[in-house]
């Protein structure tokens, strides 16, 4: 059985994020995206939109 493709897509995004290429998790993700971080702490919450979701990768890298 091959490899679903979005099995290919998560694993380019993990390589991407663990490399800082925020380049190619831009290219990953809609405009429209939303990203949500359980918890009760100063990055809790949703992220609305590619550029806040990357924003927040910045603040964890």
């Amino acid at each position: 059985m091959s490899e679903h493709p979005d099995c290919a897509l998560v694993r380019r995004g993990y390589v991407a994020f663990s490399e800082g290429d925020m380049e190619t998790l831009s290219s990953l993700m809609t405009a429209d995206a939303v990203y949500h971080v359980p918890g009760n702490s100063p990055i809790s919450g949703h992220h609305k939109g590619r550029e806040a979701i990357l924003g927040l990768f910045r603040r964890l890298g």
